[in-house]
């Protein structure tokens, strides 16, 4: 799915895509951390929030930048949220300074 903004990227259908935005501001060690292992031996940590109404947010813990990624209630109405892990290989380039505690 195109999107008009620098450094983002979506997929899935209109109204229900997920979208992933890189060079987002990294966040501190707030909220729910979780430590996603991909099953290759990488591993990434995620800030998970949900803002109430059933849309996912994580981001990166310990990388900088960071970068996000939105899950829309259209999606996770239907699916688990466990692609995050596949993101793994990718959010990997940019190394890890810290760690969920």
């Amino acid at each position: 799915m195109p999107t008009d903004a620098q450094a983002t990227a979506a997929w899935g259908e209109p109204g229900a895509a997920v979208t992933l935005r890189c060079g987002v501001e990294q966040l501190g060690p707030v909220g729910d951390c979780q430590h996603v292992d991909s099953g290759d031996g990488t591993s990434v940590d995620w800030i998970v929030a949900t803002d109430g109404k059933d849309t996912w947010s994580f981001v990166t813990y310990g990388r900088e930048p960071a970068v996000e990624v939105i899950v829309p209630p259209a999606v996770t109405e239907d699916h688990s949220t466990s692609f995050i892990a596949d993101l793994a290989p990718a959010v990997t380039q940019v190394p890890a300074t810290k760690e969920c505690q």
